[in-house]
């Protein structure tokens, strides 16, 4: 009686390592892909001489958002999220400063990526005075 469960355990355990043996395992040696890039970052970056609120990028094609209530002047805010393969989508920025309203839309992004670096990339939104603004990619 004893040996059937140990009987069972042992097909249990031969059948997840046969199991084991099937999963793709090309990525082990770059056979797939690998130069999709995955994005882990966004950072708004205010480079004026004011405060900046209700910063806002929105994805144009899926309509995903990411955003900061306050930035202080000459200050930075960042968030990261799960790792994800960058699409080249546009985007559109918004935010308020001195109580104005600033839009830019349908902005692709300037790709400034060094090869071999295999670190995930960094979206950047520079907010500039005059209501101008630079987005990048960056590495």
């Amino acid at each position: 009686m004893k040996s059937q469960p140990r009987l069972l355990f042992i097909l249990l355990l031969w059948s997840m390592l046969v199991h084991c043996q099937a999963i793709d395992t090309s990525y082990l040696s770059g056979d797939q892909q690998s130069n999709k890039i995955k994005v882990s970052e966004l950072v708004f970056d205010n480079q004026t001489s004011t405060v900046v609120e209700q910063v806002t990028l929105r994805v144009v094609q899926n309509g995903s958002i990411v955003s900061c209530g306050f930035i202080a002047s000459e200050s930075q805010c960042a968030t990261g999220f799960p790792l994800r393969e960058y699409q080249a989508n546009p985007i559109s920025v918004r935010w308020i400063s001195q109580g104005v309203q600033i839009e830019h839309r349908d902005i692709y992004l300037e790709q400034e990526l060094n090869s071999g670096n295999d670190r995930p990339a960094v979206v950047k939104i520079y907010l500039l005075k005059n209501g101008q603004i630079d987005a990048k990619l960056e590495n």
